[in-house]
């Protein structure tokens, strides 16, 4: 019986209990639209106080919105680096649209790459900008961005190469309402052909209208940003005795590296410093290149022109002199070996060569994670092998899976119960 009246005593609770609910639910409902309301309003309201607390925490002023893409930084500062800097001060959009920033290692361009790029994020997000009075930024359509190492294993990418798909997905996006930053650009390739490179892209972004700002330490770049319209030099403040970055910006003028008396304060021997002194004022001689070369970095028709060039322009023996000794044959390209970067013209794609080619003229070429067998005709060196991993770099981590890998590493250890796998990652074929 008692047991009876307390499984009825539970029911009417829970009863009460939904009535009680279904009320407070009904009352909600009739106010739901005005909560919202409330929830967005007081979001808003937090969410200005949360960036009037940050800017009253940096010091930080409402910058001024300019009618024209352009960027005037008076007295600017890195939010992250304090108030112990040197200021920025910055200005960019009217006399110029291109500014190519130079000096020493470790003397702040790069910092000052970021303070421009955050500070544009900063004032079209609404926030305030910890600068001096009369900062002002234009509005920008889109920031791009190339700055630090672009190296990839996964997908085969080396830093140049890296840096060089960052770049071509920037030139895509050129225009008019564009800010574009880059950090050495041209590096990690032939300073020559580096140089020229980032001449072509600054010139092309400069052309399209946009804003751009980049560092480097060329000299060739330095000379072209002197005699090219729309452009101007910048280099950065250095202390040379405490080696201090002063993150301060001269605007007219290009800055020296300083690479020698950086390597002094840091320790580098006096007789290595003297070797290298003597070795950089020895004038560099052109270096021959064979066609095949010419073609691989500057494309086959250019190659070919200047090889064609550089023959009409050779003194022809004169009457009575010695024949001139023959010139050795050229270099023949090296066969490709497991670990290339390799395209396939028949699937369009790229991949990593697996396997080297075989009795029938295959060889295996792993392509989003699946090895396909094709013929060796139909692929072309994409990226060596040489560029794209460091020294005694294990290809198993490219060319096998992580259960592949974890199985191998089992196997070679002991007898594994049940476990019979053949493993192809190029580990015993000839490089």
């Amino acid at each position: 019986a008692l047991t009876d009246q307390l499984k009825v005593l539970y029911a009417q609770e829970e009863a009460e209990e939904y009535q009680i609910l279904s009320m407070l639910t009904g009352e909600l409902a009739v106010r739901l639209q005005s909560i919202r309301l409330n929830v967005e309003i007081m979001a808003a309201y937090d969410f200005a106080f949360a960036k009037a607390k940050y800017a009253r925490s940096i010091s930080a002023v409402e910058p001024v919105i300019l009618d024209y893409r352009g960027i005037q930084i008076h007295a600017g500062r890195h939010p992250l680096l304090g108030k112990d800097v040197i200021p920025l001060d910055f200005y960019i959009g009217r006399d110029y649209r291109t500014l190519l920033i130079t000096g020493p290692n470790t003397g702040g361009k790069t910092v000052a790459l970021k303070t421009i790029g955050l500070f544009a994020l900063m004032a079209q997000s609404g926030l305030h900008l910890p600068a001096g009075p009369g900062t002002a930024l234009g509005v920008f359509r889109q920031i791009l961005v190339d700055i630090g190492d672009q190296q990839s294993i996964e997908q085969s990418l080396s830093t140049f190469s890296g840096h060089l798909k960052n770049v071509i997905s920037i030139l895509n996006q050129r225009g008019p309402g564009t800010l574009a930053l880059f950090d050495e650009i041209g590096t990690g390739t032939d300073p020559a052909e580096g140089a020229a490179l980032g001449a072509a892209i600054l010139d092309d972004l400069c052309i399209a209208g946009g804003i751009t700002v980049a560092t480097t330490h060329y000299g060739d770049l330095k000379r072209f940003a002197e005699t090219r319209s729309g452009f101007r030099n910048g280099c950065m403040a250095f202390d040379p005795e405490t080696l201090k970055p002063l993150y301060s910006l001269f605007i007219g003028q290009a800055g020296q590296s300083n690479g020698f008396w950086i390597a002094k304060r840091l320790g580098m021997g006096q007789d290595t410093l003297d070797k290298a002194i003597k070795l950089v004022a020895v004038p560099s001689q052109p270096v021959d290149c064979a066609p095949e070369c010419l073609e691989g970095s500057l494309g086959t028709s250019a190659g070919i022109e200047m090889v064609e060039s550089k023959a009409k322009a050779a003194d022809l023996p004169k009457p009575g002199d010695s024949p001139k000794p023959a010139d050795p044959p050229a270099k023949p390209a090296r066969p490709l070996r497991v670990g290339d970067s390799v395209y396939i013209g028949s699937l369009k794609e790229h991949g990593i060569l697996c396997e080297t080619v075989d009795s029938r003229g295959e060889v295996v070429v792993l392509v989003k994670d699946k090895r396909i067998k094709v013929n060796h005709k139909r692929i072309s060196l994409h990226i060596p092998y040489e560029e794209l991993y460091p020294e005694n770099y294990d290809l198993d981590i490219v060319l096998l899976s992580k259960d592949d890998r974890r199985l191998q590493k089992a196997m070679s250890k002991r007898h594994v119960e049940g476990k019979a796998r053949i493993i192809k990652g190029g580990e015993n074929l000839p490089r």
